[in-house]
């Protein structure tokens, strides 16, 4: 783990990247993020440096799968650990991911998140219907996760975090809030012998055995036995 810190007034906000080893998208964005002058202070964490130089997801088991953590546990499992001691006392945690799935980007939250309102994109994911208590944003007292297709620009990721520390009020410049959408992930759609043939599209409400429902990450292969997590739209 990498952990580079600027300043010590409040609030403090960190930006983490690489909790996977195979989306270096948030890493390559704190590269260039590191000396904002903002009214508090930033940390910056680049999580699962061996991951990421095996270009793999995780080591030995998914690091966002392994929150709190375990200081005596497997490699993932005491870096989470280290992670949340990390981010003791920090105010608001952006976790940046990416998928190869085709979908528009959109943020992640775990129940009803303040933080997703500040960030300038319009999809907000609710995952409460899949959440398991062992992400990095469950831990933290208010962090949202944002998932990136993996072929966003990095220039745009580093755009909208500025922006994002320009609407909390951290950083100069104008705010601009964006109009949202709300959906709530409430169950999972398995793969089966009965559906492996359908072709579903992110965020484009579908019928399937009368049941209408929000595809949300369909194509993801990190999931070997879910096609896709089911949503409702809230507003």
């Amino acid at each position: 783990m990498e952990v580079t810190r600027h300043g010590f007034k409040s609030p403090t906000i960190a930006i983490v990247g690489g909790v996977h080893g195979n989306e270096p998208i948030g890493v390559k964005a704190i590269r260039k993020l590191k000396h904002l002058d903002i009214k508090g202070s930033m940390k910056f964490i680049v999580a699962n440096e061996k991951a990421l130089q095996l270009q793999q997801r995780f080591v030995k088991v998914d690091l966002n799968r392994s929150f709190p953590g375990n200081k005596k546990g497997k490699y993932e499992e005491r870096l989470a650990y280290t992670i949340l001691k990390e981010l003791e006392g920090v105010d608001y945690v952006f976790d940046i991911h990416s998928t190869i799935v085709k979908t528009d980007n959109f943020i992640i939250t775990v129940g009803e998140s303040e933080l997703a309102k500040y960030f300038p994109l319009r999809r907000v994911v609710d995952m409460s219907g899949f959440a398991r208590g062992v992400s990095l944003i469950e831990n933290v007292p208010l962090g949202v996760s944002i998932e990136y297709a993996h072929t966003t620009p990095v220039e745009r990721v580093i755009g909208q975090l500025r922006q994002g520390l320009v609407n909390l009020g951290v950083l100069a410049g104008s705010p601009n809030f964006v109009q949202q959408e709300k959906y709530v992930v409430y169950d999972v759609l398995k793969k089966s012998p009965g559906n492996k043939n359908i072709t579903l599209e992110n965020f484009v409400e579908t019928q399937l055995n009368r049941e209408f429902f929000i595809p949300i990450l369909y194509g993801e292969g990190t999931y070997p036995d879910i096609l896709c997590l089911k949503a409702r739209k809230i507003w």
